[in-house]
């Protein structure tokens, strides 16, 4: 009897790791779907970092030579 108690036990324990191991997957796969998300959004913030530099560089260079300009007359 206390073979079969024992068996049972075991078969209990590996169904739970069974369990375990699938949600840990599941949470996994997750994880993968919110890197590739935050991935993609650094790389979209990046763009539009670049995109403002550029704004900003031509902005003070057309400032610069309007003040130049304005300061020549």
């Amino acid at each position: 009897m206390a073979e079969q108690d024992l068996y049972k036990e075991i078969g209990e324990i590996k169904g739970r790791q069974e369990m375990v191991a699938k949600q840990l997957g599941g949470i996994e796969t997750k994880l993968d779907r919110i890197a590739d998300d935050v991935s993609a959004v650094k790389s979209r913030v990046s763009k539009i970092e670049g995109r403002a530099s550029v704004w900003g560089i031509l902005t003070a260079a057309i400032t610069t030579a309007l003040i130049n300009l304005g300061l020549r007359k």
